[in-house]
């Protein structure tokens, strides 16, 4: 288990799907482990998988979460339920956290640390 330190995380769940494509929250913590319990409880979903885990420095997880938001916004979940829930395919995630990481951003973890 991973100590305490900022993070972006992109979570998914099978069932999130819409007209056969899935959506992903996109959120920030410090404690992303109890952070997943809170969503699924929030969600009423027992298997939310870490998809990725973007490791900021101190205070950063706040720039990039905004920015991920700006950049997916078009793509956001419109309806009552939605909290940061965005219809993008995965691998689009991926790049630009590759983008973020190659700009000196923060770190993407291996998801094997997020068990």
């Amino acid at each position: 288990m991973i100590s305490p330190r900022p993070v972006v995380y992109v979570i998914g769940c099978r069932e999130w799907t819409h007209e056969g494509k899935n959506y992903y929250k996109i959120g920030r913590s410090i404690h992303p482990h109890n952070r997943i319990k809170q969503l699924k409880q929030h969600f009423n979903r027992k298997n939310l998988k870490f998809r990725f885990v973007f490791e900021t420095r101190v205070d950063g997880e706040s720039e990039v979460e905004k920015h991920l938001h700006r950049t997916f916004r078009k793509q956001r979940v419109k309806d009552d339920a939605s909290t940061e829930l965005f219809q993008v395919d995965i691998n689009v995630i991926k790049n630009e956290l590759r983008q973020l990481e190659e700009r000196g951003s923060g770190t993407i973890l291996p998801s094997s640390m997020m068990k």
